[in-house]
């Protein structure tokens, strides 16, 4: 038996319950750090969701699932650096914390797009 592999609505679906489960639960990685609580680990787990994500261009996604992980995505940068002083207050290895937020914005904006960069679908036809 062949194994199926998950559609478009289904991966961003898996996404965004990921990111919803780090933000919202007690034992989640931003809900954590909104205490001082950094874990290099589980950060370093999250990047790797974060640069593993690939948003389709092979058709259209849920408007809806698009939105809500979105959502998640978008605040991370801006969040990560309000928590830099309770880190360091907790005695948080800031040095890592800091290049853990620089990656995390890497890949949130891998994943989003920079808003100054060609669109794909035009940088073909431009080359």
């Amino acid at each position: 038996m062949a194994l199926r592999m998950p559609d478009s609505d289904e991966l961003v679906r898996q996404w965004a319950d990921r990111l919803d489960k780090e933000w919202l639960t007690e034992k989640g990685f931003f809900f954590r750090v909104r205490d001082g609580d950094y874990d290099v680990e589980l950060g370093d787990a999250i990047c790797k969701l974060l640069e593993d994500i690939k948003l389709p261009d092979d058709g259209p996604v849920d408007r809806r699932l698009e939105r809500r992980l979105v959502s998640g995505l978008y605040f991370i940068s801006t969040y990560l650096e309000w928590q830099n002083a309770i880190v360091e207050r907790k005695g948080g290895d800031i040095r890592k914390y800091m290049a853990l937020t620089t990656r995390m914005r890497h890949a949130v904006s891998r994943i989003l797009e920079y808003p100054y960069e060609q669109p794909r679908e035009l940088q073909s036809s431009v080359d």
